[in-house]
């Protein structure tokens, strides 16, 4: 059963037995724009139930034209009433081609695709949550976030004249001086938050790959064991030593910075670094050819006129 673009694909009724515990699926997706966000799976309480966008559990494959199999916990409403349907959507907003290769419901049965579809299963239960604080205007949540934005160092290597953080001297020095997150806090957070988050997005006063070897490979090591994906803006001085394609590979958006459109404005706002040695990306291109999730960068620098940032990581 193939799809393209956006078409929506039955995959049948199923009876939910008491020992069913997860929806496994093995998909073959493949877009050639390299723009992959995520999927959604419908499904039904009973047999005359309707689709609804209440009803829907959203993943994120991982591989590119190779089957690959998911686990995803059969909703408790669907395991009461004893039968759903499934519909599945695989490429919501973008377009491609998914070949759905089984479909079918499992047991517990300590697989390893189990232990993250109890993973992904508290994830959709987060993002539920916050949907519906936002709709009832919480001042307070109940709930742990879905994402979180990470400072890791305060410290940059740059001194562009309008930053509040290192735009000064003395305040480019203060800030260069503040303690950066160490391994240790790294795990307790991750530990205690990572389970619950879809997304950890590295900003803050600082350029976020300018810290140590270790602590940014212990970063992509807990992202990838609580299946999080990262977002990073950078000034992009340090990504062909910090981004090969297995990191990029975790990346949901990776955006740079850029502040001029000539190398002599862009020095000059910069405090002097080289236009060409700023925008040495390394391994974007070539990541394109392998997973879903990472599109080679467009030829020349795409501005935004508001925020004045070039995404260079669809």
């Amino acid at each position: 059963m193939t799809a393209e673009r956006i078409e929506l694909q039955s995959l049948g009724l199923f009876r939910v037995r008491k020992t069913d515990r997860f929806i496994e699926l093995t998909l073959s997706l493949s877009c050639e724009s390299g723009r992959y966000d995520y999927s959604k799976l419908y499904f039904t309480r009973g047999v005359f139930d309707r689709y609804s966008e209440d009803r829907v559990l959203c993943f994120k494959m991982r591989q590119a034209s190779a089957p690959e199999t998911i686990r995803l916990a059969v909703p408790p409403d669907a395991l009461k009433s004893g039968w759903m349907r499934l519909r599945l959507e695989a490429f919501p907003g973008t377009s491609g081609r998914c070949t759905v290769l089984a479909a079918r419901l499992v047991p517990e049965d300590g697989n390893a695709l189990s232990g993250l579809a109890y993973l992904f299963a508290i994830k959709e239960w987060v993002r539920r949550q916050v949907a519906q604080s936002e709709s009832l205007g919480r001042a307070v949540a109940p709930h742990p976030p879905e994402s979180l934005s990470l400072e890791l160092t305060a410290g940059c290597n740059f001194q562009c004249s309008h930053c509040s953080s290192h735009g000064d001297e003395q305040e480019h020095r203060m800030n260069n001086r503040r303690l950066s997150f160490t391994r240790e806090m790294l795990d307790k957070l991750a530990h205690e938050v990572f389970p619950y988050l879809t997304l950890v997005n590295l900003v803050g006063r600082g350029e976020p790959t300018m810290v140590t070897t270790d602590l940014w490979n212990r970063l992509f090591e807990l992202c990838e064991t609580y299946r999080v994906l990262l977002t990073c803006v950078t000034n992009g001085s340090f990504v062909k030593h910090r981004f090969d394609l297995e990191k990029l590979r975790q990346l949901d958006t990776l955006t740079f910075s850029i502040d001029g459109m000539t190398s002599e404005v862009f020095a000059a706002n910069r405090g002097g670094p080289i236009w060409a040695a700023s925008w040495t990306t390394g391994p974007l291109p070539v990541a394109a050819q392998g997973p879903l999730a990472v599109a080679a960068p467009a030829p020349g620098p795409v501005v935004d006129p508001q925020t004045q940032q070039h995404r260079a990581v669809p």
